[in-house]
């Protein structure tokens, strides 16, 4: 057994130098639905604009990830003329159909997203699995603007999902 490390119980792991492939999954995972993996993307006016349109982001989902958790940290409060929408989606295809554009945050007002709130819960709860989403195919993670332009602002965008193997 020369070259493989036993972890004691509550023994941490520190992996250096993982690479994400294009899919969302780390190069070489071939998906046992076993591990917890993450998804991370920020939207900021400065790079991004603030039109009102659907806006693709760089964070990939692979078909079959079940979402089950997310937020959204504020780090500069957006902002916009009165009344208009924030939704948070992906860009791919759901399993059974949905919103993918508005699957993770639906439709909020501008207003909410200020450094005084601090986190949004994204759709996807724990300890709900009726409000997990789980992908159909790959995609990316999406923010569409809707109503008024933005004019500034910047959040980020935090997921957990695992990926399933009954596809």
């Amino acid at each position: 057994m020369s070259n493989i490390n036993v972890l004691n119980p509550h023994q941490a792991v520190t992996v250096s130098k993982l690479q994400v492939a294009a899919n969302g999954l780390p190069s070489g995972y071939e998906g046992t639905g076993r591990v917890r993996l993450h998804f991370h993307d920020i939207y900021d006016f400065s790079q991004n604009g603030g039109a009102v349109s659907t806006i693709t982001l760089n964070a990939w989902l692979p078909a079959n990830a079940v979402l089950t958790f997310g937020f959204v940290d504020l780090v500069t409060a957006v902002t916009g003329t009165s009344g208009g929408t924030i939704a948070v989606g992906f860009t791919g295809t759901l399993v059974g159909g949905g919103t993918n554009t508005t699957c993770l945050l639906g439709a909020t007002a501008i207003a909410s997203f200020t450094p005084a709130e601090l986190f949004l819960a994204l759709i996807p709860t724990p300890a709900t699995a009726a409000t997990w989403i789980k992908t159909a195919t790959a995609g990316q993670i999406s923010v569409t603007i809707a109503v008024h332009a933005l004019t500034a602002g910047k959040f980020e965008i935090y997921g957990d999902y695992y990926v399933a193997t009954n596809a």
